[in-house]
Formats: C-alpha cells, structure tokens, sequence
C-alpha cells in the first residue's frame, strides 16, 4: 500500500516513519508514538492546570 507523500508527511513529522506506513506495521508503529503523545499532552494540560490556578489566587 503506497501512500501518498503529502499525505504521510504530517506523520512523519510527528514521530511515525514513512518507511513503516502499510496496511501490516502502521498500528505497532502508531502504539509505539502513543505513549509519548499522551505524555505531551499530560504535560501541556498540567501547565494549563498549574497556570488557571495561579491566575486565580
């Protein structure tokens, strides 16, 4: 399955290869960049959290 580079280009740029976007590895290579994405977005929600709060007080 080709895809189409304009298409696979977001993706690469967000972590997942070019190379591994197939019908066959594109989940295992998707699971692998999930943990650290929720890990950014743990991190950007504590930061809103943490700022929310101060401007409160």
């Amino acid at each position: 399955m080709i895809l189409d580079p304009a298409w696979s280009r977001p993706l690469a740029s967000s972590g997942v290869p070019i190379a591994s976007i197939n019908s066959e590895s594109f989940l295992p290579s998707l699971l692998e960049t999930l943990p650290s994405f929720l890990l950014l977005l743990t991190y950007l929600f504590s930061i809103c959290t943490f700022s929310c709060v101060a401007y409160s007080v």
